[in-house]
């Protein structure tokens, strides 16, 4: 219980759900199936959730690789060949003739991404050492690993799937090092399965049935567990008020402001919106929604800004003022 409250806590899972919407956040479920039929070694439900993992987005095959070789080493050759197997055969696809056929570029990515930013630097060690000293990278992999203690790694084949996001998001630097965004969906899963694993081997140290000071024990990695979790929750979500003024937070306090949004929500369900990043995921639910200044100006907008909608579309806008004076993208 203490363990399932502290992930919901956790701020890289929580700001998941207020910063815009992405289709990575239907994993974080998937991965919990795939780590429990795993368990309970129930192979068809298992391989429905690599399947639907797959069809998150066009990287899982890196997460579920990893996983497959967590299953080599567990000596399971039947999840990890077929794991593999799927996800190297699904990103060949993906990456060759799905993109191709949809967006008429093929995956960008190996340019301007991750794998082109590696590939740029394979034989540049000082660009793998200024990622790794950079001062954002350290308080990146700080907010991560301090809510559980760093006990995760105390069990380090199980937090194996959790490698390749957690070193794309290093590697890369800027958005992907804040705690605020999407980019550690795939991490979380796997730090708390790892942390449980290391507890679980270390049972007989918390059994209750061995008195008083066992059960304080216990008590105390409870505590411990949940109020690191908190801490960091109250430090680093986007709801907090002092270190994030200017985003969503600023309206849950404002009454007026947020009885207007739901009322308008409410009334006109089916009005074209812009809005601001955290305010996207309270109105996602209608047709037409764009990040403001879309549909104006692209802004994160298809692969190079191509084949903008018309701003007849947007029938209301809906942003935190602050925000956008701040950025200059409001005059």
């Amino acid at each position: 219980m203490a363990f399932a409250l502290s992930y919901f806590l956790h701020p890289a899972v929580h700001n998941t759900l207020l910063w815009q919407y992405h289709e990575i956040v239907l994993a974080s479920g998937l991965y919990m199936g795939l780590i429990w039929f795993y368990l309970k070694e129930r192979w068809w439900p298992f391989l429905i959730m690599v399947c639907l993992l797959l069809s998150c987005r066009e990287d899982m095959p890196f997460t579920l690789v990893a996983f497959g070789c967590l299953a080599l080493i567990e000596k399971r050759w039947r999840y990890a060949m077929v794991t593999i197997l799927l996800a190297v055969l699904w990103w060949l696809m993906a990456v060759q003739w799905l993109m191709p056929l949809f967006n008429g570029q093929g995956y960008f990515r190996h340019v301007h991404g991750t794998l082109g930013t590696l590939f740029a630097n394979l034989y540049n060690p000082r660009f793998y050492l200024d990622r790794l000293s950079d001062p954002q990278s350290l308080t990146y992999l700080w907010q991560v690993f301090f809510p559980l203690g760093f006990v995760a790694l105390l069990s380090p084949r199980f937090v194996l799937p959790a490698i390749p996001t957690l070193a794309a998001n290093v590697l890369i630097g800027g958005y992907n090092t804040q705690i605020g965004f999407h980019y550690s969906v795939s991490i979380m899963p796997f730090l708390f399965w790892g942390a449980l694993e290391f507890l679980r081997s270390r049972r007989h140290f918390f059994d209750l049935g061995k008195g008083l000071a066992t059960t304080i024990r216990t008590g105390a990695l409870v505590v411990a567990i949940v109020g690191a979790n908190g801490w960091a929750y109250s430090q680093y979500s986007v709801l907090h008020l002092r270190r994030f003024p200017d985003q969503w937070s600023a309206w849950l306090v404002n009454a007026p402001k947020r009885d207007f949004l739901a009322t308008f929500d409410r009334e006109f369900p089916h009005q074209g919106i812009a809005a601001s990043a955290f305010l996207l995921p309270h109105l996602s639910h209608r047709e037409r929604i764009y990040l403001f200044p879309n549909p104006w100006e692209t802004h994160y907008w298809g692969i190079a800004g191509e084949n903008p909608h018309h701003p007849n579309a947007v029938d209301a806008v809906v942003l935190n003022r602050d925000l956008y004076i701040q950025s200059n993208l409001l005059k």
